[in-house]
Order: structure tokens, then sequence, then C-alpha cells
């Protein structure tokens, strides 16, 4: 087996995906990097692409192993190599946009009605198992391995998913899709089991702004905007007196008072370079001062944690 191509895929907020193209299949490498790593990680990938073409695909995992030892901020090891079906990919993507566009429920059709303590193609003792509230090491050896020649993910692909899901507050549930209206089956209470978080999808996502994102700017607030946000309201254009930093949207910054108060933090909807021509302009003059019609709140209060 030899690598014909590299693939980067950047998720959003702060994941790199490489996948690997060789003479006979493709191969996975994921997980998450801490905030600021991943345009380093992709950048260097980028350089030894050519050096690797040609070569085995286990000199990547070597390769991904060199970069964490070499301090880049990979969270949880060196990762493992490993085969990955094009089903395996589309529920690891569909469980990070569930958790980005904070999702209440991802529903996974399978070829099995939930997870069982062990494969009951297998296991004729095996027990269904209703509901999950943690993936827990146990619940991990529950899920073994997919039978062979089975092309549509395995159950622990499923509970790599149900993992990203739990930690967003998003509900997910594993039901039978062969049968017809699997989703009014599912309403009306077929078997299936659920994965149910303690964390409702806002307060995951205002956990995440406050915790596992990096500011990367600031604007700085006069007292009407200060009082506004008190009262629950969004942060508008109009309230904002100066923008620090270079930021992009969708960027965490930091929210301040003029007097240098750190009052939160938030995902802001508009580039610095933006930002800056139309702080203390109202919404209605925007389109008119950027040539477009982007959002009326320069930071919306459902993207914003407060201290």
């Amino acid at each position: 087996m030899k690598i014909t191509r590299l693939e980067i895929i950047k998720v959003p907020p702060s994941w790199v995906w490489l996948r690997i193209h060789t003479d006979t299949e493709h191969f996975g490498l994921g997980e998450p990097f801490l905030e600021g790593h991943p345009d380093t990680v992709i950048a260097e990938v980028k350089r030894l692409e050519p050096l690797l073409i040609g070569k085995d695909p286990t000199q990547v995992e070597k390769l991904w192993k060199e970069m964490y030892e070499s301090g880049m901020g990979y969270l949880g090891g060196p990762i493992k190599l490993s085969a990955i079906s094009g089903i395996d990919m589309a529920l690891t993507l569909a469980a990070r946009v569930a958790a980005m566009i904070s999702a209440d429920i991802l529903v996974l059709l399978s070829d099995i009605d939930g997870l069982y303590t062990a494969d009951p193609r297998r296991d004729p003792n095996a027990s269904f198992i209703p509901e999950v509230t943690e993936i827990t090491p146990e619940i991990e050896a529950m899920a073994g391995e997919a039978p062979p020649g089975d092309s549509r993910g395995g159950m622990v692909t499923k509970l790599a998913a149900a993992k990203v899901c739990l930690a967003n507050g998003c509900r997910m549930v594993i039901t039978d899709g062969k049968q017809a209206h699997p989703l009014k089956r599912l309403q009306d209470g077929a078997k299936a089991t659920w994965f149910l978080p303690s964390a409702t999808p806002k307060t995951a996502r205002k956990r995440w702004i406050a915790g596992a994102l990096s500011p990367t700017g600031a604007v700085v607030l006069d007292e009407g905007a200060v009082r506004a946000l008190g009262a629950g309201k969004s942060l508008l254009p109009a309230g904002i007196v100066s923008i620090e930093g270079d930021f992009q949207r969708g960027d965490a910054v930091i929210v301040k008072a003029a007097d240098g108060r750190e009052l939160g933090r938030g995902l802001v909807a508009y580039s610095a370079a933006d930002a800056k021509r139309i702080i203390s302009y109202k919404t209605s003059e925007i389109e008119s001062l950027l040539g477009y019609r982007g959002r009326d709140e320069m930071i919306h209060r459902d993207d914003m944690v407060l201290d």
C-alpha cells in the first residue's frame, strides 16, 4: 500500500482532519488541536507531502507522533492510524456539525436498533442499553468491532459521535433505519438507544465560548452598552467605542468596559477591519458603510458569556 495523496480538511473552530489516499483505500487521522495550532499543522503537512507520496501510510502516523512530541499541543496524545470508511467520516462530521449549530438531536439510522453490551449478531446473550448519559470505558468496551465486510460504520465510530454530542449538549439516538418511516417509528417509541447530555446545547455552547476559545482581540464598550448587556441585550455597533486586535468574523473576542474591566467573551459577527468602520453607528447604517447588509448585532447575546 502506497500513499497517492494527502487531503487536509480544516473543521472550525480548531480541528484538523488529515485524509490519506492510497492506491487501495484511504485512512483518516484526526482529533482536536489546541487553539491556534491547526494552521501550523497544515503548513507542516503540506511541506512534507512531496516526501510522503509513494511511501507507506505508517510514515504519516510517525509524522503525527513527531508533531505531538515536538509540543504542538495535540490533545489526547499521538493518534493511531486506522482505516476509516466513508460512513465513518460522515458520522464524525455529522456530530461536529450538530455541535456547531447547537442542534437538539442527532439521529443515526443504522442496521442495528441501538447499543448492546455486546454485538447481538454474535452474542445471543447481549443486553440492550436503552439510555446512556456518559461515554465511560465500560460503554466503549461494548462497541467491539464492525462485522467483516460491513462498510456502514461500526459502533466504535457511533460512540465517538455520541461523545462529541454529549460534550456539546446535543442528544443523540441510534435506531434501526432499515424499515420504512424510521423517524415516524422513533417518534412512536421504536426501540432505540438515547444518549442524553447533562447540559443543553445553549449551555454547552456558552461553556465552550467561555473556556475553550482563545480570544484574538477585544471590543471596548460605552456605559450605555454595558448597561444593555446587564439587561440581557445583544451588543450593537453603536455601543462600541474602540476595537483591539486583528480578528475575523466568528472569532472569540473579549468584551471590555471603557475602564478596562473584562465583562465577558463572545463570538464577533464582523472582522476587525469591518468592525472599525461601523462602531458608534446605528444598525440601519451598516449597509451603506460596508456595502453589504450583515448582522444587526456585533455580538448576539446567544454568542456571548458575561462574567
